[in-house]
């Protein structure tokens, strides 16, 4: 009860959109950023010993940025919208 009119209180149920949308977006950097280390992965191995420790290293900060900043910059070209784009063009396609 509200002391002050004597009526019931009712509560509104709290809304968790903008907790979901983050939620969301961090998933989907989480893992585009796994996508990129596996990429990482497979081409250490395939250029064994041709490039220094030095770049290695510098990859791995990078990457770990990228984990900890858990948002990404608008870009107009990405590898990851490249299927996106591909499905826009063939559903042009008359």
């Amino acid at each position: 009860m509200n002391p002050m009119t004597m009526e019931p209180m009712t509560m509104e149920p709290m809304t968790m959109e903008p907790m979901t949308e983050f939620f969301a977006d961090l998933v989907g950097v989480s893992g585009r950023t796994g996508v990129l280390i596996l990429a990482l992965v497979a081409l250490r191995r395939i250029v064994r010993g041709r490039i220094p420790a030095q770049v290695w290293f510098a990859v791995r900060v990078a990457v770990a940025l990228r984990l900890v900043v858990p948002f990404s910059l608008p870009m107009a070209w990405s590898p990851f919208n490249l299927t996106a784009a591909r499905a826009v063009r063939e559903a042009e396609l008359p």
